[in-house]
């Protein structure tokens, strides 16, 4: 998920995987090792460090290298790894972050290595996505997509040229040799976007050098040209902070030099490895581009200093002098080539020099080079008729000699006729043995017809057993994902028992349910009844033992009636001037959601704080209130509990759109329409609304509400782009598909994670998250939910009946 600065998840998004990584740690080979050079980073470590410990992946190391900071930065690697035995700290004397890493491989354990700068952000899959397309692919290293974020601006942005996708081979993986003419064009030299196998990193003995920048250019590099495998990912999986005063990567007007001894260090292992003639096009384009983006970030003097040993000597000693003076190179570069090497051109061969501007042989080469194609063809028409008039001249003098060259002229042309009909007569004969030859060619051909058809039906036959195999296969895997998710489930249960012990809480002698009035100017400005409220308070309504009151949401705080106990959500407090509830209320807070962290008073969190734990209905909702001290845990939303009085029994056939048009002319539509329309028919749906009037009373919209889940079950799938008509359908077991056109990270974060989705970026890119029903033969016959949500079911029902235990209802 995403704040100003990123992705920032919440310190335990997922609670088993978590407790088992911290029990398990000490006896397991890590997954993969994360290592983090630190250096005077305490404004950023702690975003950095969260995001690590949230990966999904969660069987890791994290090397922390300290590289002599003198900041805070120490003490607060030392408060995550007292907290999570996954972290371990290394302290050394100020090196530069190649050393640091180098440092910490030499500690690292696990099967892949990935690095990461202290102000920068892993997406929160970003090391298992990596991991397995690196597994899946048996490829040495693995590439993916980043973006940046400006600490200035505070603007984020998708940095597409990172990767260029025009340049890579159309196999996945692809090897080195496949891309030879661009390998160090396809993406950029960092080390932190990328995953590398650990064994082989070891094996070639790929490091990084003792320079204070430009480091990670030379070990990223080595690594492509020495890998025998590459895959990449094409989702953007790191987040860059960039316009940092401190960063490792504004160091360049400290040692200008070292991106040019880089760049030396890279040949000379091109050249020990016997690859440099494959390359050598490939590292040209390069060191022009790489030297001329060096220049642009450095200040004078140091600028000047760089370019006049670039002049001097760069040519040589970077090893690109014949391709820089024959002009083997690319053609955008020459004026780039001009300011960094003093060479204006190259023609022919030949190139115009400084030297040659101060001699004046610049002029005169450019003139001769100039002329226009109608010059030169004057001269062709002027010369040639000089040369018809002397031929003429020729003729005239020797006409006694043009009779005699005539008959010999006839004779020529009898021979070749006596020639041509004897080539005739062959070429008959040739034709009369070509059609005994097809004859001849017709039998063979109808032979292998016969041998063809023989293997299509050993190939049908083949097909049908391997479409058999592939449902046992299914099957099997079905079963085991059933056998993980129950073990997932008891496994969380413990979490939440040893993290957040929970006792009977005090009861009393009334039960109440929540109701909304929509009315006053500074509650609600609308015109229509949302029955997704209405729904949430159904799915409450289930598990009470019976209903004393309806309580307004907007008088909640006011309420003076008989004590009640009540399943309470986040959005009483929108309400102005409530900021506790009334003390006749015993809440209990399952699926809490903040919609604005701005508006919660120091009142709304302490009475929280007296109510804990909170059960969030998101993630975001979850860090807010860890980030005050609060106990939270994410519970899901109450209406994935619907599925255990309300069950889908398979509907009529048909589609069923809720506030979505699936006709209409936009990206999401068009994107459904192509990739289900085959299975599911897309032109002819029933459609329906989450909305009501405002003039309906309490009754009629609880009655609306249910005739609205009744709706959802009849349906053979339900399209949508409302979370609370998706969040239902997903706990009654209908195939459901949320479609997001643009994504609200406060209300959407976790959520969207159970379901089958389409989101639509700002950039305009359709992200597509849909689990397929496969039948026999393994072919698509439709769409079935993900299976995550029961565990946060089973959770939220636990903590329902723990406590208020015996007065619950509970399902069988």
């Amino acid at each position: 998920m995403f704040s100003k600065d990123g992705w920032l998840p919440n310190n335990l998004p997922d609670p088993f995987e978590h407790l088992f990584a911290v029990v398990m740690h000490s006896s397991l080979n890590p997954d993969v090792s994360v290592i983090i050079a630190v250096y005077n980073a305490d404004r950023f470590l702690r975003p950095c460090l969260d995001s690590v410990l949230a990966q999904t992946l969660v069987n890791l190391e994290v090397i922390c290298v300290d590289d002599g900071s003198t900041d805070k930065s120490l003490a607060i690697l030392e408060e995550y790894a007292a907290r999570d035995a996954r972290i371990q700290i290394i302290r050394q004397e100020n090196a530069g972050a190649g050393a640091a890493r180098n440092a910490g491989m030499g500690k690292a354990r696990g099967d892949y290595l990935s690095f990461l700068d202290a102000d920068d952000i892993f997406h929160p899959d970003m090391l298992r996505r990596a991991c397995e397309q690196a597994k899946r692919t048996a490829s040495d290293l693995c590439i993916f997509r980043t973006r940046q974020y400006s600490e200035r601006t505070g603007r984020k942005t998708a940095a597409s040229w990172t990767l260029k996708s025009h340049l890579l081979p159309d196999c996945q993986p692809f090897a080195p040799e496949d891309a030879a003419a661009s390998l160090f064009q396809i993406c950029m030299g960092w080390a932190w976007d990328k995953v590398f196998r650990t064994e082989w990193i070891r094996r070639e003995g790929i490091a990084f050098p003792p320079l204070r920048n430009s480091e990670d250019m030379y070990f990223v590099f080595t690594a492509l040209f020495k890998a025998e495998r590459i895959c990449w990912l094409d989702d953007i999986l790191v987040t860059q902070r960039i316009d940092v005063g401190n960063s490792l990567s504004n160091s360049r007007n400290k040692a200008p030099f070292c991106f040019y001894d880089c760049l030396i260090l890279l040949r000379e292992a091109l050249e020990r490895s016997e690859r440099w003639p494959l390359y050598a096009a490939s590292y040209t384009d390069w060191v022009i581009e790489f030297a001329s983006w060096n220049l642009k970030t450095l200040d004078e003097p140091a600028r000047s200093e760089v370019r006049q040993r670039l002049r001097r000597d760069g040519m040589r000693e970077l090893g690109i002098v014949q391709k820089i003076r024959n002009g083997e190179y690319d053609r955008k570069w020459e004026s780039t080539v001009a300011d960094i090497f003093g060479i204006s051109a190259a023609r022919n061969g030949k190139v115009c020099t400084t030297k040659d501007r101060k001699n004046g042989k610049r002029h005169w080469l450019e003139r001769i080079y100039s002329m226009r194609y109608d010059g030169w063809m004057k001269i062709v028409r002027v010369m040639g008729f000089r040369f018809r008039l002397i031929r003429k001249k020729r003729l005239m003098a020797d006409w006694n000699g043009i009779s005699d060259r005539l008959a010999e002229m006839q004779n020529r042309m009898d021979a070749l006729q006596a020639s041509t009909e004897e080539r005739e007569e062959k070429l008959l004969g040739r034709i009369n043995l070509l059609e005994e030859d097809q004859k001849v060619a017709s039998d063979h051909s109808r032979l292998i017809d016969i041998q063809l058809s023989e293997i299509g039906m050993r190939a049908e036959k083949q097909e049908r057993e391997i479409g058999r195999q592939h449902v046992t296969i299914s099957e099997e895997q079905e079963r085991m994902q059933s056998e993980a998710g129950k073990f997932r489930s008891e496994i969380n249960l413990l979490y939440k028992q040893i993290a957040y012990p929970e006792r009977a809480r005090e009861q009393r002698e009334g039960w109440a349910l929540m109701s909304y009035n929509y009315t006053g100017e500074d509650y609600y400005d609308c015109d229509c009844v949302n029955l997704g409220d209405y729904i949430q308070s159904l799915a409450a309504r289930q598990y009470l033992p019976r209903i004393d009151t309806c309580i307004p949401r907007d008088e909640i705080a006011y309420y003076a009636g008989l004590p009640v106990n009540m399943i309470m959500n986040g959005w009483w407090w929108v309400c102005p001037g409530v900021h506790e509830l009334s003390a006749c209320i015993n809440p209990l807070f399952i699926a809490y959601h903040v919609n604005n962290p701005c508006k919660l008073t120091p009142s709304m969190l302490g009475y929280l704080k007296r109510n804990e734990p909170v059960g969030c209905r998101d993630l975001s909702t979850q860090k807010i209130l860890l980030e005050h001290g609060i106990k939270a845990y994410f519970s899901g939303c109450m209406t994935l509990t619907l599925g255990r009085s309300r069950q889908w029994a398979g509907g009529n056939g048909r589609v069923l759109c809720c506030d979505f048009d699936i006709a209409a002319d936009t990206p999401i539509a068009r994107c459904l329409r192509e990739e289900w329309g085959h299975i599911y028919n897309l032109r002819d749906v029933d459609i329906c609304t989450q909305l009501t009037t405002l003039e309906t009373s309490q009754d009629e919209r609880f009655q609306a509400a249910e005739q609205l889940l009744e709706t959802y079950r009849q349906a053979a799938l339900v399209i949508t782009s409302r979370i609370h008509c998706a969040l239902p359908c997903l706990g009654m077991g209908i195939p459901v598909i949320l479609v997001i056109s643009q994504y609200d990270h406060l209300r959407f974060d976790g959520l969207v994670d159970l379901l089958n989705r389409l989101i639509q970026h700002e950039d305009g890119r359709i992200e597509s998250h849909i689990c397929r029903k496969l039948g026999q033969g393994g072919s698509v016959v439709g769409i079935r939910n993900p299976e995550d949500y029961r565990t946060y079911r089973d959770l939220l029902e636990d903590k329902l009946h723990t406590a208020w235990p015996g007065s619950m209802i509970r399902f069988d």
